[in-house]
């Protein structure tokens, strides 16, 4: 990327781009634009309001530059497709392009986009010198082009209005273009999709490192690129032979019985059918072909085994970011780049998901709490740490069933605890018997203790709350110590602390069991993590019961400079 050569364009010159279109169907409500060199989104600012309100365009962009590229990516109306505009292919069809390149890339930059339409507009901005000076094939060609299919207008001072961010003095020339492909010559009546095959079905083996064999990602884009083109195809065999049919039933006349409304109808028809609309096909190919990339992000989603990874809150966010990823275009250096990104996140999901599962194990429930005094100090802030009972867990869950069908509440709740415990198993959550298989599997309304692979559960109809029984303690125990080290209530290395402190916490179920809280005067609401005198209740109720059972409080960090300050319980949460 070259810094030197990126001139914002003034917001007088945007609007007297936007004004050079001829065919103002841009600002129709959904309608996608093209803007290949986005810089920070001047001309995306500028696009004219529609007369009929919120039909506001969408402007896609690419922007090659990182720092400018954060700003498009938070800009409202902006899609990011793409980075390098010279090695953009796009799926989409695009009825207008509108562009301020590098002056030194114009002529490239213009020739490319005239290359990647089919019946589109094109407003670019240029040096003057790069059409006055046709030095270069680039160059001869843009001039052809101009002749054949556009306009010229040179502007002088374009980059000295007041509005402007970095002023030059060079003449600049506005060019129009516009190419028109008709029907009848489709750039896919030359493909041989017919005789093409491919192994393609569902991805198996170890997935587990988030990447997908190299035959995989190039068979699905050739097979997304195939369906694509016929997809093309069709819409526009579909227009020619309403076309057709239009033109050939016109002739027959009306029905005896026909209306005035219906007559209507029929004399639009036959006038329609002189000719095949090509852009109501470019429109309908693009809503159809978002659709089918969709697909294809999704194939590669569920191939890396990607959702098994995010608990259900994480889903949903995920969900509400997803259109941005299926706007991508679907090409191997885009799914290469996407995997490379979640395998740098995928330890940040995996601690996502533990503290999500922790927090609803214990948060609604206080008895499965069991508390101990947390490593770091804070005299200010005075909070508790806990960790998961071993004994019994309670989760509120109504698992209503219908016939083989869960409750979705309860299938995203006991799925989430399956995805966690299968992770901390180090195990693929569709190869454990799982609470949610388990539910489905069991005449679960009998209030009977059931198993899955790691939890012995009882679900009480009447209360709606499924009790939870661990087989494996030491998973419990890894939940607990991950979310500990991670909320910092628990240090990161085991030097740190003493053998006192592991003591402590060893025996938190065993104190919090002969624990008594003093709520008489506290309400329901007021018995909550997040108020400051029930936590110092809980505290003096924690540090009493640990002295009448002769567990030690004091000394448990390694050295004084560990604890910064004293041994008082604990950091405040985050």
């Amino acid at each position: 990327m070259d810094k030197e050569q990126y001139y914002p364009t003034p917001v007088s010159l945007a609007v007297k781009m936007w004004e050079t279109f001829r065919d103002g169907s841009y600002l129709h409500r959904d309608r996608h634009i093209l803007e290949p060199s986005a810089g920070t989104g001047d001309l995306v600012k500028a696009v004219p309001e529609s007369r009929y309100g919120s039909n506001r365009p969408i402007v896609d962009v690419c922007e090659i530059d990182p720092e400018r590229l954060e700003i498009l990516g938070k800009t409202t109306g902006v899609n990011v497709v793409g980075h390098d505009f010279l090695a953009f292919e796009p799926s989409r069809l695009y009825t207008h392009i509108i562009m301020n390149p590098p002056f030194r890339l114009g002529a490239k930059h213009l020739i490319h986009a005239w290359q990647i339409v089919r019946n589109a507009e094109i407003v670019c901005l240029l040096n003057a010198e790069t059409l006055r000076n046709p030095n270069t094939k680039d160059r001869e060609y843009l001039q052809e082009l101009i002749g054949a299919y556009g306009s010229v207008a040179y502007v002088d001072g374009a980059f000295l209005a007041p509005d402007t961010q970095r002023t030059t003095a060079v003449e600049c020339a506005l060019v129009w273009l516009k190419k028109e492909t008709p029907v009848a010559h489709s750039y896919l009546d030359g493909l041989k999709l017919d005789n093409e095959t491919f192994e393609f079905g569902e991805i198996r083996g170890d997935v587990t490192d988030l990447c997908l064999p190299e035959n995989i990602i190039e068979t699905a884009v050739r097979v997304y690129r195939a369906a694509r083109d016929v997809l093309y195809r069709k819409l526009e065999s579909d227009a020619v032979l309403a076309c057709e049919y239009a033109r050939w039933s016109s002739i027959l006349g009306g029905s005896l019985l026909e209306s005035d409304q219906e007559r209507n109808k029929r004399v639009m028809q036959q006038q329609a059918a002189r000719a095949v609309d090509s852009r109501s096909v470019q429109d309908q190919f693009n809503k159809e072909h978002d659709k089918l990339k969709e697909k294809a992000w999704n194939y590669i989603l569920s191939g890396i085994r990607f959702y098994e990874q995010l608990s259900t809150a994480a889903l949903k966010a995920f969900q509400a970011e997803y259109k941005k990823v299926a706007q991508l275009e679907f090409t191997e250096a885009n799914i290469h780049g996407f995997l490379a990104g979640v395998a740098l996140q995928r330890t940040a999901m995996t601690d996502e998901m533990m503290i999500d599962i922790f927090d609803r194990f214990t948060e609604r429930y206080p008895d499965n709490r069991a508390y101990y005094r947390a490593w770091q100090s804070n005299a200010k802030h005075r909070a508790a740490a806990w960790r998961i009972k071993m004994s019994r867990i309670i989760i509120p869950v109504n698992c209503k069933r219908w016939g083989n069908y869960l409750d979705r509440e309860a299938r995203e709740a006991l799925g989430d605890i399956d995805k966690s415990f299968a992770a901390l198993d180090g195990k693929d959550v569709g190869g454990i018997y799982g609470l949610v298989k388990a539910a489905l599997g069991n005449p679960i309304e009998n209030s009977r203790r059931h198993e899955s692979d790691y939890f012995e559960f009882r679900y009480y109809p009447g209360a709606q709350t499924v009790h939870l029984y661990p087989k494996r303690k030491d998973l419990i125990d890894r939940l607990n110590r991950t979310v500990g080290r991670l909320r910092q209530w628990l240090p990161s290395e085991e030097g740190t602390v003493t053998a006192a402190f592991w003591q402590q916490y060893e025996q938190a179920e065993k104190v919090t069991n002969q624990m008594s809280i003093n709520t008489q005067d506290l309400s329901r609401y007021q018995c909550r993590l997040d108020n400051p005198e029930y936590v110092e209740r809980l505290i003096q109720a924690h540090t009493e019961t640990c002295v009448r059972l002769d567990i030690p409080l004091d000394g448990l960090l390694a050295s004084p400079a560990a604890g910064q300050g004293g041994q008082q319980l604990l950091p405040v949460l985050p």
